[in-house]
């Protein structure tokens, strides 16, 4: 669906947006057309902007669900990448750019470091039982 960004609701301002696509994982930094933007159910924007006297930039998730936007907190939106990433991996029988297994804990459960770009990173928790994988090691 075709969106106007500039008509998400937020407390930024300014026009700093990425967005990961639920589909592939792919990570768009420059959002050429943010009137007529093209986004999908799961995908996840990211809004960011510098406030006065702040060394990082303060940054707000939305996602789309049933084509309405949602503002959601970091957590929420680390879940959803993890949901989208075990979705790809199930349907790709591959690990999608940019993501990479860095640890197995004994619980069963896999952090997984997806690294867009070198200023944006998500580390994600794959929680066997929730994920519905008998065997996470041979998954990934």
């Amino acid at each position: 669906m075709d969106i106007n960004m500039f008509e998400i609701q937020d407390s930024l301002d300014g026009y700093w947006w990425h967005h990961i696509s639920a589909e592939n994982f792919g990570f768009m930094t420059k959002i050429p057309d943010l009137k007529n933007h093209q986004v999908n159910e799961g995908d996840i924007l990211i809004h960011k902007e510098m406030q006065d006297e702040e060394r990082f930039p303060t940054i707000i998730y939305h996602t789309v669900k049933n084509k309405v936007f949602k503002t959601v907190e970091n957590k929420i939106a680390k879940e959803i990448l993890a949901n989208n990433l075990v979705k790809f991996i199930k349907s790709n029988n591959k690990i999608p750019y940019a993501c990479n297994v860095s640890k197995f804990y004994k619980n069963g459960s896999v952090k997984v470091d997806y690294k867009p770009t070198q200023y944006d990173s998500f580390t994600l928790r794959i929680l066997p039982k929730i994920h519905q994988i008998p065997d996470i090691q041979d998954f990934f």
